[in-house]
């Protein structure tokens, strides 16, 4: 007679229980790693400003030497008149937004974090477990930090209105951005939802007689992160 075993079903696969989303990967995650907050992520985004702006100007130099300068001054009849030339300020505006692009993708692409995230210890990974984005998760958080509406302000920006009105959007949309990233328990604003992204760092611990302790804060695990319904977007 031949003795037959009954396999028990095991636990709940995911944090949800349903079976339809994967946990996130152990390996991928560290136990001791944690959402960074909104406030830290600016400050490392003001200091990728800084070494975007020192790039994009040494590149602005060398675009005049070639073609010339954007802006002329001209006086008639005692009176200065600037006249900009939109080719010139649309060619500027384009290298720009690449370097910016480059910049960011390529960094989290190659280093999984920008040298400002760095600087504070941070990384950008998917929320799926894999450690570093795919090029079309990288490419779409790029574009939803607002980066080429300073484009558009460039190309449509023949008026004050035309002016004004992609500036203005630039501000709401970056607004959005840090709110959204603030109340999301898991740090998680809407570029990071739909790109399927989160930024996370180690947390700090508290040493006991020269041995690492539990961790000082009770931020919760990534382990038992949120998922969004959008972060299959860009993650292919």
């Amino acid at each position: 007679m031949t003795e037959r075993t009954t396999m028990e079903p095991g636990p709940p696969f995911g944090p949800e229980a349903g079976g339809s989303i994967p946990p996130v990967d152990p390996a991928a995650f560290a136990d001791d790693a944690q959402p960074v907050g909104a406030m830290i992520r600016l400050l490392a985004y003001a200091l990728d400003a800084v070494v975007l702006v020192i790039v994009i100007y040494v590149v602005a130099l060398v675009l005049r030497a070639v073609m010339g300068p954007t802006l002329r001054i001209t006086d008639a009849a005692g009176v200065p008149h600037v006249d900009v030339d939109r080719s010139h300020s649309l060619i500027n505006s384009l290298a720009a937004t690449l370097i910016t692009g480059v910049y960011f993708v390529g960094s989290w692409r190659r280093l999984g974090a920008t040298p400002g995230q760095r600087l504070i210890g941070a990384r950008v990974v998917r929320i799926d477990g894999e450690r570093r984005l795919g090029l079309g998760s990288a490419v779409g958080r790029w574009l939803l930090l607002g980066t080429p509406l300073g484009l558009i302000s460039t190309v449509v920006g023949r008026s004050v209105v035309g002016s004004v009105i992609p500036v203005a959007l630039i501000a709401g949309w970056s607004v959005a951005l840090y709110v959204s990233t603030a109340r999301s328990r898991t740090k998680r604003g809407f570029h990071d939802r739909i790109s399927g992204s989160i930024v996370v760092r180690r947390r700090k611990r508290r040493p006991v007689d020269g041995v690492s302790g539990p961790p000082e804060t009770s931020h919760p695990s990534v382990l038992e992160t949120e998922r969004s319904p959008h972060q299959e977007g860009f993650v292919r």
